[in-house]
């Protein structure tokens, strides 16, 4: 015969839990003088204060890289507790590490390689996380993440590249002969055939940010589509973000954008004088915008981190070397404040030494948080990377391109100014 057992719901369990101890407790101070009561208790609060107050939010991923000759990794993400960005790095032995950090919630983790004793940028991933006990499998070659386990923010995200990369096999053909393309004329018809590309990507991210409103993955998307978006669609994806999303870092950035996106309005607009603002180069050389009047000038806001920024830089420095000597000039304003070798190692690399070349202007408290008061992004209400500003000899704003995908429109341009 078989004894089936009634099964106790968690809640009337911790209750029934919560009555007997308390009755222990009582019993212990029944027969207590009212100084030695008073001692207890006293004791028993500093130690459930002392554990629940031990809580580090954080996670641990171990991980293994299918190269053994692979001696170290780096790891980049945003720490939402003390709200700074970290860039760290593990030894890799006989192809195992273990990556640590402090967040609370899903979050973005970038992850290098490096070559010798620099960070390899041909070897980058993008992914995402969870404040857990993670593992990680990586491939060498293409390097790519293979697996992370215990991960739902993870999940989410490499479901969705998942169906990106059917729908980019469709275009691999057009891909391969840009790549291969040896002229810009030749890469300018390419990529208005990959258009479509570009569009069905766009459908596809729209569709997972109102499936999965209260994803970090959602929130770290919809950066891209800032300027894309209308403030009515932005406005309306805020709203259907959970709280935790909200009070994330991308939550404030979005809720700034929509914000900022009705000011800059009649601040950054063509026809409107350009803001002027000050910097220091590289090299130590000051640089004020009212000091170019008389010649076109290009501001480049990009970031040592920002790929797409980067790669747009061979073609910005045909242009540059095709039409300084006819009165080009460009400042190129980097979000590195915080990194500012990144900076320099960049513009070293990209060898565009020829323009100017500043931060951004954004400080960092003791405490770790941004200020943001000098940031000349803040003057143009700047809010995605690449972003190229031109600005006539009389100092007004002439054009905004955001992004990569209206690359073309920018080229074109400033040859018909020339």
């Amino acid at each position: 015969m078989k004894i089936f057992m009634a099964q106790i719901p968690p809640q009337t369990q911790m209750l029934n839990a919560g009555r007997h101890l308390f009755a222990i407790f009582s019993k212990l101070i029944k027969d207590m003088t009212i100084q030695k009561a008073f001692k207890l208790i006293f004791f028993l609060i500093f130690i459930s204060v002392t554990c629940f107050g031990q809580g580090n939010p954080g996670f641990s991923l171990r991980g293994y890289i299918n190269n053994e000759k692979i001696e170290k990794i780096y790891f980049g993400y945003y720490n939402d507790i003390e709200k700074k960005g970290i860039n760290d790095s593990a030894e890799v032995i006989n192809g195992n590490f273990l990556l640590k950090g402090r967040i609370s919630h899903g979050a973005l983790l970038i992850i290098k390689l490096y070559r010798g004793k620099e960070v390899d940028e041909d070897k980058s991933i993008y992914t995402f996380i969870d404040p857990a006990d993670m593992n990680i499998k990586l491939n060498y070659s293409p390097f790519k993440v293979l697996n992370i386990t215990n991960s739902p923010t993870y999940l989410e995200y490499d479901s969705l590249d998942q169906q990106k990369n059917i729908i980019k096999k469709n275009f691999d053909y057009l891909f391969h002969q840009y790549e291969s393309a040896k002229s810009n004329d030749i890469k300018d018809s390419i990529s208005t055939l990959l258009l479509p590309y570009y569009e069905n990507i766009k459908k596809l991210d729209y569709s997972f940010f109102t499936g999965h409103p209260n994803s970090f993955v959602t929130g770290y998307l919809l950066q891209h589509y800032y300027r894309k978006f209308s403030v009515d669609t932005l406005d309306m994806l805020y709203n259907s973000m959970s709280n935790l999303l909200k009070k994330s870092i991308y939550g404030e950035q979005l809720s700034n954008v929509i914000q900022r996106r009705d000011a800059r309005k009649e601040t950054i607009c063509e026809g409107c004088k350009a803001p002027n603002f000050r910097g220091t180069t590289f090299n130590g050389k000051s640089v004020e915008l009212n000091d170019f009047r008389g010649k076109y000038v290009v501001l480049d806001f990009w970031a040592s981190w920002c790929v797409p920024c980067r790669e747009s830089t061979p073609h910005l420095i045909q242009i540059y070397n095709k039409y300084h000597s006819k009165g080009l000039e460009i400042i190129a304003i980097a979000d590195d404040d915080q990194q500012p070798n990144e900076w320099k190692k960049a513009i070293k690399k990209d060898k565009a030494k020829m323009w100017y070349h500043i931060l951004n202007g954004k400080r960092y408290m003791e405490n770790g948080a941004e200020d943001r008061s000098n940031a000349i992004t803040q003057k143009y209400y700047t809010s995605a990377l690449p972003t190229k500003i031109i600005i006539s000899p009389e100092g007004a704003i002439i054009g905004e391109y955001v992004g990569t995908d209206n690359d073309n429109m920018f080229y074109e341009k400033i040859a018909a100014l020339f």
